[in-house]
């Protein structure tokens, strides 16, 4: 369920990432006018925002939740207006998804707005896939962060708590780096799955999201708040 006047007050707070997400599009567009020469290829065998697109999802994710909840924005709209739990999580699960969601989808915005000038070296179609199974998996990291975000604001009050956010960050980081070398170079990159096994790794992929919403989902509703 999606609660219309939170989600338009959540879309104006995070108005200047999507200001952001445009800037960078029309700098990436003029970088690449200007460096590149009428029939150059441009080879896209790699998700250029892919890798770091996991690190902002992973610590986004942790911290989306968080700071709501430390500012008692949560429980400031749960006592002003009729705003339940599911509700609350859904508004800011798309607040944080969908900016991420968008700059997956940039290399392919870029591959149409410069496709007269330029070749590219995966067709328009398969790099539209690519971008959807990179923004799934994303979001499934997302969703994995949102997950130890609620954890840790159940856990994190106590006399260890400290250390178990620090033990948290440090594990995150580790994760981070193991993916970004397999995004890189093995089956973590989109481009290998959509050529290898494309219906597999999108059906795990969108198996491990459901399963972490649902997850994310259910603790939001029993937290103690």
């Amino acid at each position: 369920m999606i609660n219309s006047a939170l989600m338009r007050w959540t879309m104006r707070r995070y108005a200047m990432v999507y200001w952001i997400i445009l800037a960078f599009l029309l700098g990436g567009l003029a970088f690449l006018f200007l460096i590149l020469s009428p029939g150059s290829v441009i080879t896209t065998e790699v998700h250029p925002f892919f890798s770091s697109s996991i690190l902002l999802a992973m610590f986004w994710g942790a911290g989306i939740y968080n700071r709501e909840y430390r500012n008692g924005n949560l429980l400031e709209f749960m006592m002003v207006r009729p705003v339940s739990r599911e509700e609350f999580f859904n508004n800011m699960l798309l607040a944080g998804a969908i900016p991420l969601i968008l700059l997956m989808f940039l290399p392919f915005v870029y591959v149409m707005a410069l496709n007269p000038w330029f070749d590219f070296s995966l067709p328009p179609v398969t790099l539209f896939y690519v971008c959807l199974l990179a923004a799934v998996w994303v979001e499934v990291v997302f969703l994995a962060g949102i997950n130890v975000g609620l954890f840790l604001i159940a856990h994190s009050a106590g006399r260890y708590g400290r250390y178990l956010l620090v033990f948290a960050i440090a594990a995150m980081t580790a994760v981070f780096i193991n993916l970004n070398n397999l995004a890189r170079n093995g089956p973590a990159n989109p481009v290998w799955q959509v050529q290898n096994h494309p219906w597999i790794s999108t059906s795990i992929a969108l198996a491990a999201a459901a399963a972490l919403y649902y997850t994310g989902r259910r603790r939001m509703k029993r937290m103690n708040i």
